[in-house]
């Protein structure tokens, strides 16, 4: 059993704009995610036994090249219990509709549409227990701006493994927009 994500890789010069804010989060006893796991996850798929289907479906995906800005912060699920702080992406609809493209191929392999609405973002931290909110409020502050854009040319099928102190991710295979 395999345990998958579809993702887009975030690039070094966008990457490098959060460690300030990783810092801080860390300041905060959050969890951070490690600068090589940082990304914008399309779908999560979890465990399956379909690797070799799912890798068949991806192929036949047509997508042209898109632009991606990121921008602001937050948190999930809101400010009063936050789990999640993550970095945005303006609702462009291009990802949108990738990510729907890729559900609907998906779904013809039994692989379940996502019930939650779509929220592309990524993810730099989780926290398990409450930070200071106060100190949270004006990190988030600090943090609403844009981080940059970037053109997207490709997404990855990812294998995660869980691990100590951080999940390890290896890419199986990259599949190419136009």
């Amino acid at each position: 059993m395999d345990r998958l994500f579809i993702a887009i890789d975030v690039p070094d010069n966008i990457k490098t704009k959060f460690l300030e804010i990783t810092k801080k989060l860390n300041l905060l006893d959050a969890k951070t995610v490690p600068y090589e796991n940082v990304h914008i996850t399309l779908k999560f798929i979890g465990e399956t036994t379909k690797t070799n289907d799912i890798l068949n479906i991806l192929e036949s995906v047509k997508f042209s090249r898109f632009y991606i800005l990121v921008k602001n912060a937050g948190v999930f699920p809101n400010i009063r219990n936050p789990r999640v702080f993550w970095v945005g992406i303006d609702e462009s609809n291009e990802i949108k509709l990738l990510f729907n493209i890729i559900e609907e191929k998906l779904e013809k392999i039994n692989i379940l549409k996502d019930s939650r609405t779509f929220s592309p973002h990524i993810t730099l931290a989780r926290f398990k227990k409450p930070p200071n909110i106060q100190k949270l409020k004006l990190l988030l502050e600090e943090s609403g701006k844009e981080f940059g854009q970037f053109l997207v040319e490709e997404f990855v099928l990812y294998k995660s493994e869980l691990s100590y102190p951080n999940p390890k991710y290896y890419p199986i295979k990259s599949f190419r927009l136009l």
